[in-house]
């Protein structure tokens, strides 16, 4: 990054790409991919995490910072939707010298936003700092759907009329619809202070790689929302409750949608200079109205009539699908069969129960058969086995009481493990 000026005394900053990085870039990313590949497939818990998954979305990223033409793109972007806000800055981007690896554009002078001592100096009231930088935050994220997921202090500057300049859009998250929808669900249950709902709603935002047991998630999030139970959404401890989220949702084995991850972290970096500028900042002060409102849209009578065209929408799709679909299906059945996989550890309990009852039943029949033939041989020939009788006899009923005991003992072993 280089600091020059241009005719007319515009003073600019160029970023150049060094030749080769991105190869040299790309060499690294198939390496640490290949090993991410190596893991999902021989560590379960790289699998649990998706660890792959992970990898290509950390790829992704780092290669859009690369891309020069995108963050420019992203900058203009950031420029239309604060036009009309005079307490943020966004660089002019100076097209005719910038490509895909040169970006040339304006440079903002002022003070890094956490250089307290500096803020001090030049008279700038830090509390309303504070909160002007999250609003900015929260206005990217709710208002307009495309927010910079990057907000370090080195990325923020505050000239001395208190103006903010925010600078290095090479790392942003975007709100679709989709995403959108989902969120105000999440703030719904977190409103409402209902474990029931926001397991709902995480559930159908994450991704799993395994079964999700509701009961204990729901449990969990129950001593989550402890963390400001009593409390309004407003007083909060946003950062804490994101970390305990978090928590939550790793032992879960969920996964977040990208956004949502970009989301979350730029939140906890806007409370940590939030609090730097202002011991006192509640992040969940200024996050409060936005959630409130995306949350009072979610439960509108025009979102609602939306959803519902959507859904009908879909559901129509899906009608003319399932014809095809059903086709499919039946030739898959009559050429290849229909298989069913079970998992080995759902079978052993199983398998250990037919194991008990076939000992039962073999104990059951040899004694049967024991008694059987000591009957015909007797009753064949008296005279012969009357000096057996009273032997065979004492054997038969020992036997007999052996095994009869073996099956009372086997029973009430059984029941004692059921409970």
């Amino acid at each position: 990054m280089y600091g020059a000026r241009l005719p007319g005394n515009n003073d600019v900053v160029v970023k150049i790409r060094r030749p080769g990085i991105d190869e040299e870039v790309n060499e690294d990313l198939d390496i640490l991919q290949g090993l991410a590949g190596y893991a999902g497939k021989h560590w379960e818990a790289a699998r649990d995490y998706d660890v792959p998954g992970l990898m290509d979305e950390f790829a992704e990223t780092l290669r859009s910072e690369l891309d020069y033409a995108q963050e420019a793109r992203n900058t203009r972007r950031f420029a239309v939707n604060f036009e009309d806000n005079p307490a943020v800055q966004i660089p002019v981007v100076f097209d005719s010298l910038s490509t895909a690896t040169v970006l040339t554009q304006q440079r903002l002078y002022g003070m890094k936003v956490t250089d307290t001592a500096a803020l001090d100096g030049a008279g700038i009231d830090r509390k309303a700092l504070a909160v002007t930088a999250a609003d900015a935050e929260m206005k990217m994220v709710f208002d307009d759907g495309f927010f910079h997921a990057d907000p370090h202090p080195g990325n923020i500057f505050v000239e001395r009329s208190g103006r903010i300049g925010l600078i290095d859009f090479g790392m942003v998250g975007e709100i679709d619809d989709k995403f959108r929808t989902q969120l105000s669900a999440l703030f719904v249950a977190v409103i409402r202070k209902d474990p029931d709902r926001m397991a709902s709603a995480l559930i159908r935002m994450c991704t799993r790689t395994r079964r999700i047991d509701r009961f204990r998630l729901r449990l969990d999030l129950q001593q989550l929302i402890r963390l400001y139970d009593g409390r309004t959404l407003g007083n909060a401890p946003v950062g804490r409750i994101i970390n305990a989220a978090m928590g939550i949702i790793r032992s879960h084995h969920l996964q977040l949608p990208r956004q949502m991850a970009l989301l979350l972290r730029m939140l906890i970096m806007t409370e940590g200079m939030g609090e730097v500028l202002d011991p006192d900042f509640s992040m969940g002060n200024t996050l409060a109205p936005y959630a409130r409102r995306m949350a009072a849209q979610q439960l509108n009578p025009v979102a609602f009539a939306r959803r519902l065209g959507q859904a009908g929408a879909e559901t129509l799709e899906l009608g003319t699908e399932l014809p095809d679909q059903l086709r499919r299906l039946l030739n898959t059945l009559d050429f290849e069969g229909l298989e069913v996989h079970l998992r080995a550890e759902e079978l052993s309990p199983l398998v250990e129960r037919l194991e008990r009852v076939g000992n039962r039943v073999v104990a059951a029949l040899f004694a049967a058969a024991f008694i059987r033939g000591v009957g015909e041989l007797a009753m064949g020939d008296a005279d012969r086995w009357k000096g057996w009788q009273a032997p065979l006899m004492t054997a038969g009923l020992a036997s007999t009481g052996a095994l009869g005991g073996y099956l009372a003992w086997s029973a009430r072993k059984q029941r004692v493990r059921n409970y």
